[in-house]
């Protein structure tokens, strides 16, 4: 939290005394995100109920973190430092359309709206006595996620390991028997008997993941045509490598996001992930076949006579379904 003093004649807007001498206080949250780029409006404060921000102006051979605002020379055209690095001997040639970058040695900018507003959030004024007031308004930026204040080209990640529950009807093996039970080829709870017999199978909890990432995205990115685009992704397996994941291992949930007021959108968007199996094989069918992950494998089985035991299943065949459309993940713009 950092403050700025401002020291001028002006009524409080609390108070019924005039011309009084006002000692404004100004308290900014979060003032690593403004640092000393901050123009403050004190015209009508403390009636004000916005005040602007701006950048500082750019510095050759500075080193700029992530997330940095400048303008360009004589400017008010902003840009947001999206890969740290140290500035050039001389001002780069800015290219100003928004959401374009600019190499500018090690650091790379992309351009944003000029400026932004933050709001006034609470105001106190106190008399100090002999026509004197104290003021303090406190202004911060309106955020969605108060742990997080992220620029546009910031993101952040979350992801989950956990077993879902899947109905099975065939094991991997038998590994044992008990008494006179004769072998179904691995279907599981097989009951009625003669031609009445079925596989009823059972739920096992099947290893899955998920992951999440939260991209903060211009306003002029989320257009219309784009939702739609994310609309038409939800839902298909990536068809190339996405995010170190085979293909076919990555399903995309969907997303959500929220217009944060501050010139951008914060979009999360949610992926799933099954392993693909490069050998997969059902017991006393010989072979093995590639399984991408969000494939569906079923077995079909038939009724044999066995000798002294009867009636029995025995796979005869499996089926490697694929249920899900395959997409082009970068167009997410992620």
């Amino acid at each position: 939290m950092a403050t700025i003093n401002e020291l001028f004649d002006s009524q409080p807007a609390t108070t019924g005394a005039s011309n009084a001498s006002v000692d404004l206080t100004y308290i900014i949250q979060d003032a690593s995100e403004y640092s000393d780029a901050i123009t403050i409006l004190v015209a009508t404060a403390p009636r004000r109920r916005t005040i602007t921000v701006t950048s500082s102006v750019w510095e050759a051979a500075a080193d700029y973190g992530l997330g940095e605002r400048v303008a360009s020379t004589g400017t008010v055209n902003t840009f947001v430092c999206t890969t740290a690095g140290t500035s050039g001997g001389t001002e780069p040639t800015w290219n100003t359309a928004i959401d374009a970058t600019t190499n500018d040695n090690t650091a790379v900018w992309t351009r944003i709206a000029n400026v932004e507003t933050i709001s006034l959030q609470d105001l106190e004024v106190s008399a100090l006595g002999c026509d004197n007031w104290n003021g303090v308004a406190t202004y911060s930026r309106v955020s969605n996620d108060n742990s997080r204040d992220q620029t546009i080209g910031e993101s952040y990640f979350n992801f989950e390991v956990s077993g879902q529950n899947q109905h099975i009807t065939h094991s991997l093996s038998t590994t044992q028997t008990l008494g006179t039970a004769p072998g179904q080829g691995g279907a599981i709870r097989v009951s009625g008997s003669g031609a009445a017999k079925k596989i009823d199978g059972t739920d096992i909890l099947f290893p899955t993941a998920s992951f999440s990432e939260t991209h903060h995205i211009a306003d002029s990115s989320v257009t219309t045509a784009y939702k739609k685009l994310v609309l038409n992704m939800a839902t298909k397996t990536n068809d190339a490598i996405f995010r170190d994941f085979a293909v076919g291992e990555v399903l995309f949930l969907g997303a959500n996001g929220t217009q944060r007021g501050s010139g951008d959108w914060e979009i999360t968007y949610k992926f799933g992930i099954r392993q693909n199996d490069a050998t997969f094989s059902v017991t006393d069918i010989a072979g093995d076949v590639p399984k991408k992950g969000w494939e569906f494998a079923w077995v079909i089985s038939r009724k044999e006579t066995s000798a002294g035991v009867g009636v029995i299943m025995k796979p005869t065949g499996a089926y490697i379904e694929q249920i899900y459309e395959a997409g082009d993940f970068t167009t997410l713009g992620i």
